[in-house]
């Protein structure tokens, strides 16, 4: 999966999280008089981000269905050397897959939540710099 995705991710992912970032910024800053690039562009954090968190933990949930399918087979009707695959294609199933971000991580429903988390910490740090 990283070899596939991993030098596109981290771009796709920079990409929309720092101009939904700036857009925030814009937003905040301009109140109602923002223009309408930074309002279509605030909700890429949600569209990109998101999105891709959910699709990596699904590929995770994919993955650890695999092994429990291999191990639900029928291991008494097999010979010694189907068994042998059988147990080797659990082993290499014990971990599950993922989509892995140089210096971010695995994405999935824990670093969206971190991610979201922040975006939040980051508006109200905004909004209270804005009041004062």
């Amino acid at each position: 999966m990283n070899a596939l995705f991993g030098l596109l991710l981290p771009f796709y992912l920079m990409m929309s999280v720092s101009l939904s970032l700036l857009c925030t910024v814009a937003l905040v800053q301009s109140g109602r008089g923002a223009d309408s690039f930074a309002v279509r562009s605030f909700s890429l954090l949600f569209v990109f981000f998101v999105t891709m968190c959910v699709a990596g933990q699904r590929v995770e949930d994919a993955s650890q269905g695999i092994g429990t399918a291999i191990y639900n087979g029928p291991w008494l009707e097999e010979d010694v050397r189907t068994r042998r695959s059988r147990f080797l294609s659990m082993a290499l199933c014990s971990r599950p897959a993922c989509f892995k971000l140089p210096g971010v991580g695995a994405m999935n429903h824990p670093l969206c939540l971190d991610g979201l988390r922040s975006w939040f910490q980051f508006f109200q740090v905004l909004l209270n710099l804005k009041t004062k």
